[in-house]
């Protein structure tokens, strides 16, 4: 490999590409990760306000973890409830 130095290590500009290429893919990994996170369903206005504070960079705090839960139990939304089995 004309990329390696005889002793195996690879060149300092070789090395350099290669922790930028990681550095890229692992940022790209966690832009999926919390791409992913925010897509889930909301389960009540407590979720969809968490959506919102979280796109606006805004930390969540004790209080707002509570705020969040009492929010999705006063105003849950109907459409992910789980479905009842009739029989």
């Amino acid at each position: 490999m004309w990329y390696l130095k005889k002793n195996g290590e690879s060149t300092p500009r070789i090395q350099k590409l290669l922790d930028e290429a990681k550095a890229k893919a692992r940022a790209a990994a966690e832009a999926r990760a919390a791409e992913a996170e925010t897509r889930k369903l909301s389960r009540g206005l407590g979720d969809t306000v968490k959506k919102i504070t979280d796109k606006l960079g805004i930390k969540q705090c004790g209080k707002c973890k509570r705020r969040q839960e009492l929010f999705n139990k006063a105003i849950p939304y109907k459409a992910n409830e789980p479905k009842e089995q009739k029989g």
